[in-house]
């Protein structure tokens, strides 16, 4: 007990009365439930496409499908598309711009042989967590499953229910919903243009949906992790957009997907502000990434207002004078960096 109070009044010197206010209220929040009504669980049925558009734009599968490819803001893949009934001069053409590009005599900053091992072995059920040790997670994985332990986290609670002081590291339950394999599949695709790499990445955004609804379960929790699975799910939603397998109703299905997970950071990013830490930045950019990559969105200014103002104020808060990050973590510092650029 007395070791509790000397951890309060540490805190309430350290980080001030506003911060201490902010934190106990936002535990009575968790625990008498009032956060389940502020961010309520739904289906994705509950909230068609049609309710985050703005009024102009065409809601259909179809038509909106077209309003994306007419009127979508650019993104890194500026290059001249490469479709996959194009020659294979028109392959070569496309992988010899890259060299030029790259800066790297010749040759391209990734090695083309490594994707797609890496990509074939996510298709064989096996993702490379933290980029560094491969799990047996079948394809498409478990969401809610530790690989290491087999332990599963409750799938049908609300968020807020969910403890993240149970007996399982949570991060291993993060670690795939992340999507970092989406990066892989890509880079598989732009040396091969073998569809499957596409269908995969569209497989593995459908199965998320199917097994997460809205605020739902574990994988909800977290306001990073969203914007981590914004930043994943952007990038390849780019890449495949010329795919076949990009169809009108998966492509208004991820949209929803995005919409919601911008709401779910948004409604929540008081405490990730109240962390004073790397989260603010990640939060802030998954916002200001939707905004302004998705402006047909009702609350696309919204977002993308608040994500620059608190990029900008963070910078300045959370970034010493001699460069160096206030967490004082080589790894967070990387992190930081990363997001930033």
């Amino acid at each position: 007990m007395l070791n509790n109070f000397r951890n309060v009044q540490s805190l309430f010197h350290s980080l001030g009365s506003r911060w201490l206010w902010f934190r106990v209220g936002y535990a009575l929040r968790k625990r008498t439930g009032y956060i389940r009504l502020q961010m309520p669980a739904y289906q994705w049925k509950d909230r068609p496409l049609g309710t985050w558009l703005k009024k102009n734009i065409p809601s259909t599968p179809h038509a909106y499908i077209q309003w994306r490819k007419e009127n979508a803001p650019r993104f890194f893949f500026d290059l001249p598309h490469v479709m996959p009934s194009e020659s294979e001069a028109s392959l070569t053409r496309g992988v010899e711009t890259l060299r030029s590009r790259s800066g790297n005599h010749g040759q391209i900053p990734w090695n083309p042989k490594t994707a797609i091992n890496e990509a074939e072995r996510i298709l064989a059920g096996e993702l490379r967590y933290f980029s560094h040790t491969y799990y047996q997670t079948g394809f498409p994985p478990d969401w809610h499953k530790d690989p290491i332990t087999g332990i599963k986290l409750d799938s049908q609670k609300h968020w807020s229910e969910i403890s993240d002081d149970a007996h399982v590291d949570i991060k291993f339950i993060w670690e795939a919903s992340r999507f970092g394999m989406v990066y892989t599949l890509v880079r598989a695709y732009a040396s091969t243009r073998d569809e499957k790499f596409a269908e995969a990445f569209w497989e593995l955004v459908q199965a998320w949906a199917e097994s997460n609804p809205p605020n739902t379960g574990p994988n909800w929790m977290d306001g990073q992790e969203a914007a981590l699975r914004l930043m994943a799910w952007t990038f390849g939603f780019y890449a495949f957009m010329d795919s076949p397998s990009t169809t009108p109703g998966r492509v208004a299905q991820f949209v929803m997907m995005i919409a919601a997970h911008a709401e779910r950071i948004y409604r929540n990013i008081d405490y990730a502000i109240s962390t004073h830490s790397n989260h603010t930045i990640s939060e802030a950019f998954g916002l200001w990434l939707i905004g302004i990559l998705f402006p047909e969105l009702k609350d696309a200014e919204k977002y993308f207002a608040l994500g620059r103002k608190l990029l900008e104020q963070e910078a300045a808060a959370q970034i010493f004078p001699d460069g160096s990050y206030s967490m004082y973590s080589l790894n967070y510092h990387r992190f930081i960096l990363h997001i930033y650029l």
